[in-house]
């Protein structure tokens, strides 16, 4: 290859990574939890050598992402409280964050104080050590933790991630831990069913707008027909697993939802490994 088809070849991908963070800015900052106005529709051309929707890593210790090709759209994780949704929630944002993929991940936090998620971050990188060597270079550039309060509203929230993507970053995973007490931060006097059901129609809009590239891991708790607490359904999540306490550390993880492939799948029992913040199948 000569030196004028190398420089033109690097021009395009540099080109490329500023078109693709345009996209996902411009998708992110139009995101509103109201009705827009009508647009006007337009015929799109569908692009085969793209036609996957993006996946990313679970974060999971075991075969999943190679028999489900990781997670993808909005993914919502289901429980009951203390399952392990965060533990699995968190082990999969550092996943990406540490990946050379270019993944920007900024994870919404209602749940948790800084105290808390601390040493699970020290303990997925193994030690104060690794801590500190990896993820301060992790967290300038991949990962954002961000404390929901009382006050803030939807469109801040991702206009706090379209204000921090780069031409680094080739897609954005936002973790929503929990979706019920966010809502409840975000909009206190509204009715739970309405506010819950508009963040979910807007996150499935900005994963269509995105082609994939902007993708959601939502964590909620469960009623007991497996459907998110607060009336409002699963059908417009793209997969949804359901994690159930069984005894001492372990858990049982099933498929409840899944667009692209299997679905109604027991994947077993798994053991919450505290010591490295991470699940892994558990087998005896």
């Amino acid at each position: 290859m000569s030196e004028e088809t190398e420089e033109l070849a690097d021009f395009l991908a540099i080109r490329e990574r500023f078109r693709v963070l345009r996209t996902l800015q411009q998708c992110l900052r139009s995101s509103e939890l109201r009705h827009r106005s009508l647009q006007a529709m337009e015929a799109t051309r569908i692009d085969l050598e793209h036609a996957r929707l993006a996946r990313w890593p679970s974060g999971l210790f075991s075969d999943f992402d190679f028999v489900y090709d990781g997670f993808q759209g909005v993914t919502v994780l289901g429980g009951t409280s203390g399952a392990g949704k965060s533990q699995m929630a968190l082990a999969c944002a550092l996943e990406n964050a540490d990946s050379d993929g270019g993944c920007c991940v900024v994870y919404f936090d209602a749940e948790n104080v800084a105290g808390e998620i601390k040493p699970r971050v020290m303990r997925w990188y193994g030690g104060e050590a690794p801590f500190h060597q990896r993820f301060s270079l992790i967290s300038q550039h991949r990962f954002r933790w961000v404390p929901v309060r009382m006050g803030h509203t939807w469109s801040q929230m991702f206009h706090c991630v379209a204000d921090w993507l780069d031409s680094s970053h080739e897609r954005a995973l936002v973790v929503l831990d929990s979706l019920q007490k966010i809502a409840k931060r975000i909009a206190p006097s509204a009715n739970m069913l309405n506010t819950t059901q508009q963040m979910l129609n807007a996150m499935e809009e900005l994963v269509q707008q995105s082609e994939g590239r902007i993708g959601f891991l939502v964590l909620s708790e469960l009623n007991k027909d497996d459907q998110i607490k607060g009336g409002s359904g699963l059908y417009d999540s793209t997969m949804a697993l359901k994690i159930t306490p069984e005894e001492d550390y372990l858990v049982r993880i099933e498929v409840l939802k899944n667009r692209n492939g299997r679905r109604g799948t027991d994947l077993g029992l798994y053991e919450l490994d505290w010591s490295i913040c991470r699940l892994r199948k558990y087998s005896t």
